[in-house]
């Protein structure tokens, strides 16, 4: 995402590109609060964390990633929701939206599972649920359109030499 700006600019001055978006929506997953209603723990402040746990955001966001020595859970310590939204979608390779209104910062632990129909076989089109057990923080995943952009190149030429 950061990059983008310039990379468009280069193009833009190398390719002569043009673009422009056009509102679009995707099959995606809405992350919700179930009926049953959150069972998130409230992060504390000034809480001490494992001491394998890696950073994942700038203000304070740590996670221990699931292995099989922790019984392939992942534990989230001080964590917004729309980091488990990203994290969630990037392992199940499908587009996923906060839409919780839950604005804190939050401590859980969310199972791995493999994704594996009742005869043990890998899931051809596993779904994220198939990927991640979200039960216990009282937390569910909703399958919904979301907006989106799409980029429509209006023209391009073969690069300018350098």
């Amino acid at each position: 995402e950061a990059g983008r700006p310039m990379l468009q600019k280069l193009l833009a001055e190398r390719c002569k590109l043009i673009v422009h978006t056009v509102p679009a929506q995707v099959d995606g997953y809405a992350l919700v609060v179930s009926k049953r209603g959150s069972r998130l723990q409230p992060a504390q402040p000034r809480e001490t964390y494992p001491e394998h746990a890696k950073n994942l955001d700038p203000e304070g966001g740590k996670v221990v990633s699931a292995t099989q020595e922790n019984n392939n859970t992942m534990s989230f310590f001080n964590v917004l929701l729309p980091d488990l939204a990203n994290i969630i979608g990037v392992t199940s390779n499908s587009v996923i939206q906060d839409q919780t209104n839950l604005t804190g910062r939050y401590d859980f632990t969310i199972r791995r599972l493999e994704p594996r129909d009742v005869d043990g076989k890998p899931i051809s089109d596993p779904q994220p649920s198939d990927f991640w057990d979200i039960s216990a923080t009282g937390l569910e995943l909703k399958r919904t359109k979301i907006p989106s952009q799409n980029l429509v190149i209006d023209h391009i030429e073969r690069p300018s030499p350098n």
